[in-house]
């Protein structure tokens, strides 16, 4: 695997995680220089290493991922944080994090690099998507929401034809349909697949539920705006025939997954709730 040159220009950080749903030349959020001593915080004994979307992910109960990725930038070009980056298959690039005086950081990169490569790997990803999609599917009917269609653009005559996406699937009862969209990843939705599939759900007279293991407030704002549902299950999850995966995963690098073909009570109850109030 290639290693990059570990000095970047600003225009070549720019390109790590972009977030293209952001206006191009947003005013400056003050939330920028809060994240960016809780970054540094991160690395309390001097010795840590950590790379980009982990950081994100770890402070996301607190800042949006892209203030986030904007802090970190910033600290960078300050010389609070050095930088080195790695290739993986294609364009795809991991940002390694950690501080100047850190001279002996390679073996850790080198260990959180083997684990990024094999939880990457495609088959993973879409065997992760597949098994939070069905475990969702398995437990709405059981609280008496049954599954009318699957990987669909159309409803009761009606068809989407603005774009090429589907919903993952549709669940009606007591005759309102709600129209899911499930997102098993440990970075947001981008915006404008949810925007599109916001004016799908429109367009075929169905209300939204969009699953997500976390999402922005801003982007909730906007699905309950349009009078849908916000499904947040935290923990991204992976087929229990990858449960010696994800325990690597979770122990190495201290992000939030979980093998399970179950999704919990609360989850679940909250929604019925919500399904009951806004009858």
């Amino acid at each position: 695997m290639e290693v990059m040159a570990s000095v970047l220009q600003e225009a070549d950080y720019d390109d790590f995680e972009m977030y293209p749903d952001e206006p191009p030349k947003p005013p400056r959020d003050e939330e920028i220089d809060r994240a960016k001593p809780t970054i540094l915080k991160l690395y309390a004994n001097g010795e840590e290493v950590f790379y980009g979307r982990q950081i994100e992910v770890f402070l996301e109960k607190r800042f949006f991922h892209w203030i986030t990725n904007k802090a970190i930038r910033e600290l960078i070009r300050g010389g609070r944080l050095n930088v080195e980056v790695r290739r993986l298959n294609g364009n795809m690039t991991v940002h390694f994090m950690f501080l100047p005086s850190h001279r002996y950081y390679k073996r850790q990169a080198n260990e959180l690099l083997d684990v990024i490569v094999k939880y990457s790997d495609p088959v993973v990803t879409s065997a992760c998507g597949k098994q939070a999609e069905q475990n969702f599917l398995t437990a709405l009917p059981f609280r008496r929401f049954i599954s009318v269609a699957r990987s669909t653009r159309e409803y009761k005559g009606r068809k989407w034809v603005k774009t090429k996406e589907d919903l993952d699937f549709i669940v009606e009862r007591d005759n309102v349909a709600y129209g899911c969209e499930v997102k098993n990843r440990l970075d947001y939705i981008e915006r404008d697949e949810l925007e599109s599939k916001l004016e799908m759900c429109k367009f075929l007279k169905i209300r939204p539920v969009f699953i997500m293991r976390q999402s922005a407030k801003s982007y909730n704002k906007m699905i309950i705006d349009a009078g849908g549902y916000v499904m947040l299950f935290d923990k991204q999850v992976y087929p229990p025939s990858l449960q010696r995966l994800a325990d690597e995963v979770r122990e190495k690098t201290g992000l939030p997954v979980v093998a399970s073909d179950k999704v919990p009570d609360s989850i679940l109850d909250r929604f019925l709730e919500w399904y009951k109030k806004s009858l």
